[in-house]
């Protein structure tokens, strides 16, 4: 069994979108996908990972590690996998709960990693994706600080090292497989091919279908304005896990916003202040891993920071801010006049069917469509004044 953890921002929505989406042409080739609902995949991160929210998320949550013991024991599948990317900085002792659910199977455990230029852009952005107001200085120079104990800090799902020696004391460190993603520029189907070499399947059906884009990246502009919409919103609303996730970031964010390409801004980089640490930390990962024992597909010089990721940007200025919010109002609105347009169409079809529809009714002629014009409407009123 192959359990993914993650991380976030290293392509993990884009390697789930087809495993979900081939789901059945796996299962034919003996893989299973488990749990095999999305729903179940979800629940069962919320509990592991200890985020579940009584009152907030579904009850159904709290039983959700019996639903994949249960699972696990009714599949005949000769391999599995379990992919979820916030499953990383789960406790010990729900990864101690979660393998042992797994039964008297095989553990893996796979770990997609990005380096830490596009990293750091990427999940500031995603943090802003989930409700957070945090201006992106706040949290590099949160980053800057980093813990010798990152449990519990913004390191705590993105500490390479300790990642795996965390899940390296479960399944044993060459039971850990480290998929780095390739440069930027590079195939899609590079870091395809390179997942399906660490769970050991064939990537040929997977290979052939289009490439999903399941979490489109924003430019700094349309970052800030989700930012201050963020800090407009009630504070109830957006830890609302599935409503916030669905209005806002599924379509506020991922489709109305990410709609307005260069006028959202250009993609942020890293501030050359921050240039030193960063490289510092990342050159740090790279040795421990390299010393750890885990299983690379791929390259670990995949992991240091290109030159192109650090640049001092001049920050969103107001004007764009307020110019690319009233046009994203304009785009809201847009769709619900649209929407609202085709459903009174609708109605008003259901209501007054066609003649030809009404059993024994004629074919309306010249005379009929007049009367049922304007002017037929007008006459009428008159005629009843």
């Amino acid at each position: 069994m192959f359990i993914h953890i993650g991380l976030q921002k290293t392509g993990t929505s884009y390697l789930q979108a087809l495993l979900w989406d081939q789901q059945e042409r796996l299962a034919a080739d003996g893989v299973a996908l488990v749990p095999g609902d999305r729903d179940d995949n979800d629940q069962l991160m919320l509990w592991i990972s200890q985020r579940y929210l009584a009152g907030r998320d579904p009850e159904s949550v709290e039983t959700s590690l019996q639903r994949f013991r249960d699972e696990m024991e009714a599949t005949t599948a000769d391999q599995i996998i379990y992919s979820n990317e916030s499953l990383a900085d789960s406790p010990d002792v729900q990864i101690a709960a979660l393998m042992e659910a797994c039964g008297d199977r095989e553990l893996h455990v796979v770990i997609t990693a990005r380096d830490l230029g596009r990293l750091i852009p990427s999940a500031w952005q995603q943090l802003i994706k989930s409700g957070s107001v945090t201006t992106y200085e706040s949290f590099l120079t949160e980053l800057s600080n980093v813990p010798e104990n990152p449990a519990g800090t913004r390191w705590s799902n993105r500490h390479l090292p300790h990642l795996v020696h965390r899940w390296g004391r479960f399944v044993g460190n060459e039971n850990v497989h480290l998929v780095t993603v390739p440069p930027s520029g590079s195939a899609p189907e590079v870091l395809l091919e390179r997942f399906c070499k660490a769970i050991d399947i064939d990537p040929a059906p997977l290979r052939a279908l289009e490439a999903p884009v399941a979490n489109p990246g924003l430019g700094n502009v349309s970052t800030e304005v989700l930012r201050q919409v963020n800090a407009a919103l009630p504070t109830e609303l957006r830890k609302t896990r599935r409503t916030y996730g669905s209005v806002v970031k599924r379509y506020f964010a991922n489709e109305v916003l990410a709609g307005f390409g260069e006028q959202g801004g250009p993609r942020l980089k890293i501030p050359t202040a921050h240039e030193g640490w960063v490289r510092e930390v990342s050159a740090e990962h790279i040795a421990a891993l390299a010393a750890s024992g885990c299983r690379v597909i791929g390259d670990l010089d995949d992991l240091v920071p290109a030159a192109a990721a650090f640049a001092d940007q001049e920050p969103p200025r107001p004007e764009q801010v307020s110019e690319l919010a009233a046009a994203a109002i304009a785009e809201l609105l847009t769709s619900r006049m649209k929407t609202r347009r085709a459903r009174a169409r609708a109605a008003k079809q259901a209501v007054a069917p066609a003649p030809e529809a009404i059993p024994g009714a004629q074919p309306a002629g010249p005379r009929d469509a007049a009367a049922a014009g304007p002017l037929g409407r007008l006459r009428r009123r008159l005629q009843r004044s």
